[in-house]
């Protein structure tokens, strides 16, 4: 299953909080969004319908144009 990933960022010297995801292989993609609610839905989606990690960027490509 994929999982969310939380992590403390900084930028121009600026923290905040990122959210993204680890695939079950382990997978890490951070930074997708600030947002947690919009990445925790967007990992529920990719749970419900069984996304293979082969498609993993590509849906994160359709979820960063949303």
């Amino acid at each position: 299953m994929y999982e969310e990933l939380e992590e403390t960022r900084c930028l121009e010297g600026i923290r905040y909080q990122a959210f993204g995801i680890v695939s079950p292989k382990g997978k890490r993609v951070g930074d997708l969004s600030s947002y947690k609610t919009k990445v925790v839905h967007f990992i529920e989606k990719l749970n419900h319908w069984h996304v293979s990690e082969i498609h993993l960027m590509d849906c994160i490509n359709d979820f960063l144009l949303e």
